[in-house]
């Protein structure tokens, strides 16, 4: 590892379990970290500026100059006034690199907007990551998940070279940037079509085929798949799976509804579902905070679960089962996923030519009152 400016921003966290300087003897601690972190590469050529320093490691000013000092009056770094300081003189041993490796995890939104069982698997991952000595960094950068995210990602790598990245709900655009520039990265999702990162995600496509399979043995023949109109790895796998799992079996009718994620959009999708025709008697959703939409709307229309409608969601919240009826639905083993997730990115960072390329599971069908 090189260089590694850290300039946090709002909804980022910064763990480095060995290296950040201890209460005692703070001016001599936060000189050894600097000394080290110097040593290791990672910063190459200049130090961030006081201010991230004293963030990054939760000191004052005063002390940072104190330790700063001692650095420079053993010619370590050089102090040019109203420049960044530089790094003169570093012996760069390789064992400093194990010691200071970096996993960065970077999302499209703050935690607070994330649903809670990614935000549970995050610090799952972070748990097992320190557990090694390994340096984990939590990132917020909404820019680097548009479809043109190569400014935002190449300033990124400016400024953080980590050891590895995991990346969560990338799109395509952003997987493809991270494998033109050969950068190590773990997907915690879906890859998409002709990407060959390693990626890490339940079988979507599996637990759709499922959902499927389970209906139709409830005697349901008029299945609809209601989905987001994003167009994410793992939504696209979804609907493969929901459509093979309508064509294995004769006489049953299957077709995809799509939204935009609204509660004003899912109850104008459901009024031309129930007005058809074709009425589905049963519904396959997506996205656990949507299936709160959907089975109250459909009450409020008058119709009744599983009597005139069955429903199952494909992803989880622990709410689907305090609702009554309980909504049947897919729950993940948490725990198991990101103990995979983590486990690869550190075999990437040891430069493990065994690392796995793909990790699909099935998670938990939880029975519910709804089909």
């Amino acid at each position: 590892m090189t260089s590694c400016l850290v300039l946090l921003k709002p909804g980022d966290t910064f763990s480095d379990p060995m290296k950040m300087p201890s209460k005692r003897s703070l001016v001599s601690e936060t000189y050894r970290v600097l000394y080290e972190a110097i040593q290791s590469g990672r910063w190459k050529t200049t130090l961030p500026g006081e201010r991230s320093l004293c963030e990054l490691f939760q000191i004052s000013r005063p002390t940072l100059r104190q330790a700063l000092q001692q650095l420079q009056n053993e010619k370590i770094i050089a102090n040019h006034h109203g420049q960044k300081r530089h790094i003169i003189k570093r012996s760069y041993k390789k064992r400093f690199r194990h010691a200071n490796r970096l996993i960065g995890y970077l999302c499209p939104r703050p935690a607070h907007q994330m649903q809670d069982h990614t935000n549970r698997k995050i610090a799952a991952i972070q748990h097992i990551i320190q557990q090694r000595n390994i340096n984990f960094i939590h990132l917020v950068r909404p820019g680097c998940f548009t479809h043109s995210p190569g400014r935002a990602l190449q300033a990124l790598i400016r400024q953080i070279e980590a050891d590895c990245w995991i990346i969560q709900q990338s799109n395509k655009e952003m997987q493809t940037w991270f494998e033109d520039k050969n950068i190590p990265v773990v997907i915690s999702g879906t890859r998409h079509g002709g990407i060959n990162l390693p990626y890490i995600d339940l079988d979507n496509k599996a637990i759709c085929r499922h959902a499927v399979s389970l209906l139709i043995t409830k005697n349901r023949k008029n299945i609809c798949y209601l989905t987001t109109k994003d167009r994410m790895a793992g939504d696209l796998l979804s609907e493969t799976g929901f459509l093979e799992g309508i064509k294995t079996k004769n006489k049953v009718n299957g077709f995809v509804t799509r939204h935009s994620g609204t509660r004003k959009s899912i109850r104008h999708k459901l009024d031309l579902l129930l007005n058809s025709q074709n009425r589905p008697d049963a519904i396959v959703i997506d996205k656990a905070n949507h299936a709160f939409s959907v089975a109250s709307y459909l009450l409020i229309r008058g119709f009744s679960l599983p009597q005139d409608i069955s429903l199952i969601c494909r992803t989880e919240s622990q709410n689907l089962s305090d609702m009554c009826p309980a909504i049947t639905h897919y729950s993940r083993n948490i725990k198991l996923l990101a103990k995979k997730t983590a486990e690869m990115a550190i075999k990437i960072t040891e430069e493990n030519p065994s690392t796995s390329r793909e990790t699909l599971l099935f998670p938990k069908l939880i029975p519910g009152e709804s089909i």
